[in-house]
């Protein structure tokens, strides 16, 4: 018995577990950032290779775009050189 009455103790460690939760919730806070950061979810870098990603997909669209034109006329310009022959040879009629 040390004379301290009851409510003083119990406040007391009451103060002390909530600076215990101020600080875990801190260091929760910074686990959870580098987890994230490490994983490239959310902030810049996350943003970044979305926008990458992004242009990556359009670029890639393009490119398969002019490769159809491209091959169609190409194809269109086969058959208006065969135009007029008879099985591809022979003279014109």
């Amino acid at each position: 018995m040390t004379g301290i009455p009851p409510h003083v103790t119990l406040l007391s460690e009451l103060k002390c577990l909530s600076d215990h939760m101020v600080s875990f919730k801190q260091e929760f806070r910074t686990a959870l950032v580098e987890e994230l950061d490490a994983r490239h979810l959310g902030g810049d870098s996350y943003h970044a290779d979305q926008i990458l990603k992004s242009l990556e997909d359009t670029r890639k669209h393009i490119s398969d775009v002019i490769a159809n034109r491209v091959a169609g006329v190409a194809q269109q310009s086969n058959i208006g050189n065969r135009r007029g022959t008879v099985g591809g040879r022979g003279p014109n009629i």
